[in-house]
């Protein structure tokens, strides 16, 4: 378990710079989503992780729930970014049909696209 917080020290002016590079790297949603989740494994409370992060307990409990849902694709805004979306591919009406030939028959997926052929002793 890491219990190295008494150990460290923390500096107000690099932590202000980093920040702000951050924000305007990741967007501050997401750099405080990324600190609030590294403070609740760390074992802070997640009242006081929402009042200092500036969201209602209820959006970081959600935020936590898909974090077990979904893993690391939790971090991204699902509403407005695609960069942790997972991409999501047209569907296609699913066309089957069965044909009987001498031996075979033959199950034919997207009028050819895909066949699975089968003897009829099976």
């Amino acid at each position: 378990m890491l219990n190295c917080l008494d150990e460290l020290t923390f500096s107000k002016k690099y932590s202000e710079n980093r920040l702000k590079k951050a924000y305007n790297l990741l967007g501050e949603n997401l750099v405080n989503k990324i600190i609030g989740f590294a403070l609740f494994l760390l074992g802070v409370s997640r009242e006081r992780i929402a009042k200092k992060i500036n969201i209602p307990i209820g959006t970081f409990l959600s935020f936590l729930t898909r974090i077990d849902n979904i893993g690391i694709a939790a971090f991204g805004d699902r509403r407005s970014s695609t960069s942790f979306q997972v991409k999501q591919t047209k569907s296609q009406k699913l066309c089957i049909s069965l044909k009987k030939e001498k031996n075979n028959f033959n199950i034919i997926f997207n009028n050819e696209n895909k066949i699975i052929n089968f003897p009829i002793s099976n």
